[in-house]
């Protein structure tokens, strides 16, 4: 008579952790409890089987649909986008090693540059 999804919106990171749906048929004792799982935008999210996989920024929505009856219920995946890795500092240089100056005239500048890019 019918088919729920335990969440509304499922918020996920593209290329990190999979997030997983489940659907309950109702009544609890229907025959065929099978069901097809699609998603409106592959190229955001992928479902297999109630697993949601982010693929790229953006939205899509999960249906799930019961073969016996056509009962829906759908949710809402949010993906962002990945953070990028933090990258530590291994060095600076000068791009001069010495800077001669005369005292009242123009300044000398010196241009730092953070190891790696």
């Amino acid at each position: 008579t019918g088919v729920k999804l335990d969440q509304e919106t499922l918020n996920l990171t593209a290329g990190e952790a999979n997030g997983i749906l489940k659907a309950t048929i109702e009544p609890a004792n229907a025959t065929d409890k099978d069901v097809i799982w699609s998603s409106s935008d592959e190229t955001v999210a992928t479902v297999v089987n109630g697993v949601v996989t982010p693929v790229g920024e953006g939205t899509a929505v999960i249906t799930v649909t019961t073969k016996d009856g056509s009962f829906t219920a759908s949710t809402t995946v949010n993906v962002s986008a990945p953070i990028p890795p933090v990258v530590d500092v291994t060095g600076v240089k000068l791009d001069q090693e010495t800077l001669n100056l005369t005292a009242g005239e123009a300044n000398g500048i010196l241009k730092a540059t953070i190891e790696p890019a």
